[in-house]
């Protein structure tokens, strides 16, 4: 679904720069009715961290620089519970990681935050293991502070290396050559036993390491949702008891993103959905489906904690969103586009006996014959009709929206009169539907459910230019049959 709703489009637009808020965006769930009260802490703190940017825009851009020098410690955490003795290159990255992390502590505290989950333990005697000498600078070597013995053998070793430089007779460069060997093996074997003391001295500490990654993880992901949100005017959704799902001014930023590099406008989704069933009706070519995606992606963010892409959403919490638009992956699998839907169907209905969700139909049974099509559909809305469960259908199908159901239908081409238009769109089919896209009315509007679905198809096909003996012909049977 979220490819299909254009929220991967979303997620890309997010700049979480640590390896910690890739891993939280990635395990991001819709957070259930059971976890309402989480989910409302997760937006205050949203609402927190928005508020915050300007006024404390020197301490973000500082834990930002913070985060780009961190690297993925959690396999060395393993090692180190495994207790393995971590090498140089490992406990560098330790070093540097509790360097950092101490170092967005005190911006995070000096902001006076508190988000859920944002919580540092005491980093510094993991700085003072990795940095023995005090020097707190972003580099690790197994110090000489670290033992007496190997400090004495590396200056002996040093003194050796001095006098093998000076050195001009061939046995004692010889003699001098195989001291430095032994004191090089002696070195490298006091390197070896102090990487294990210094691992296992690391080891009661891993659980604060581990909490740390977790904490950088909520806050990168925190704030890459916060400016998201204020660099694309988002706004907190509201969550209400009661079953509703209102929509104001909703937009669809991909499509909006695109409509712009044609310098075109998205024209804003206005929606009251109820519990039961819901309808939009209208054209080909009218933005139905659109509407729907723009809802679905507006919901579904809102259930996992992020503003949302409107001037409001007000909604209750669903323990589900479902979509149910053409199923390729049945195709794959040798169904028919309909045998796909009615297999999915069966679950998504399951739900809507046990709690309340959104459910999202987007032309169903379209692949099949009209005639059954039609009824199918208007047997559903009945069957939905009475549920907890707000189901919204989107349809070109006539005659299936009955009394008791929420009915928006799309404006359309009705207020278009053919005239003249017609001759110089049919020169250019091309020109044509550009025109139409622009002279086609998106908005939604709250009409009777005895109101017939526009017939804008052939008002379409003759301003293309049909072949006017087809159009005949084709008025005709609209006169007799519509």
């Amino acid at each position: 679904m979220e490819a299909l709703i254009g929220l991967d489009y979303i997620f890309q637009q997010l700049n979480i720069m640590t390896p910690y808020g890739r891993e939280g965006l990635k395990e991001l769930q819709p957070f259930k009715i059971p976890q309402a009260s989480t989910l409302m802490r997760k937006l205050d703190d949203l609402d927190l961290v928005i508020k915050s940017l300007k006024g404390y825009s020197l301490f973000y851009n500082r834990i930002e620089r913070a985060f780009c020098r961190l690297k993925d410690i959690r396999g060395s955490i393993r090692r180190c519970r495994g207790r393995e003795a971590l090498d140089v290159i490992q406990l560098f990255e330790l070093k540097l990681f509790a360097m950092g992390a101490l170092a967005i502590k005190g911006y995070y505290e000096a902001m006076a935050l508190s988000l859920e989950g944002v919580a540092f333990g005491d980093l510094e005697p993991i700085v003072d293991i990795l940095d023995p000498e005090g020097q707190r600078v972003g580099t690790f070597s197994i110090y000489d502070a670290y033992s007496d013995e190997l400090r004495a053998v590396r200056e002996r070793k040093r003194e050796v290396e001095r006098g093998l430089y000076h050195a001009v007779i061939p046995h004692l460069v010889a003699e001098l050559k195989e001291q430095r060997l032994r004191l090089v093996a002696q070195e490298a074997a006091l390197e070896g036993e102090l990487l294990a003391k210094i691992s296992a001295r690391l080891l009661p500490y891993m659980d604060i390491l581990e909490a740390a990654c977790h904490a950088i993880g909520v806050l990168d992901l925190t704030m890459a949702k916060a400016k998201l949100a204020e660099d694309m005017g988002c706004v907190k959704p509201v969550f209400q008891t009661e079953v509703c799902l209102k929509l104001v001014k909703g937009k669809h930023p991909y499509v909006e993103e695109l409509l712009k590099r044609q310098k075109k406008s998205f024209t804003p989704i206005d929606i009251v959905l109820k519990p039961g069933a819901n309808a939009i009706t209208g054209p080909n070519m009218g933005g139905k489906s659109l509407a729907l995606k723009t809802i679905a992606l507006n919901a579904l963010l809102a259930h996992l904690g992020f503003y949302v892409f409107a001037e409001a959403l007000i909604l209750s919490v669903f323990d589900f969103i479902h979509i149910l638009a053409n199923d390729y992956e049945s195709l794959k699998k040798g169904l028919s586009s309909f045998g796909g839907e009615i297999i999915q169907l069966n679950q998504y209905l399951e739900d809507t006996k046990k709690t309340r969700g959104l459910l999202l139909l987007d032309e169903f049974a379209s692949g099949t014959n009209p005639q059954e099509g039609r009824l199918l559909v208007k047997a559903l809305m009945q069957y939905l009709k009475n549920r907890a469960t707000i189901s919204l259908f989107v349809t070109h199908f006539d005659g299936v929206v009955e009394p008791g159901i929420n009915h928006y239908q799309v404006g359309g081409l009705k207020h278009l009169e053919l005239g003249r238009l017609t001759k110089s769109l049919a020169n250019d089919p091309q020109y044509g539907v550009s025109i139409l896209q622009n002279l086609m009315d998106y908005s939604l509007e709250l009409v009777e459910a005895a109101v017939a679905v526009p017939k804008d198809a052939l008002k379409i096909a003759t301003l293309l230019g049909l072949d006017a003996e087809l159009v005949k012909a084709a008025e005709l049977y609209y006169g007799q049959e519509v």
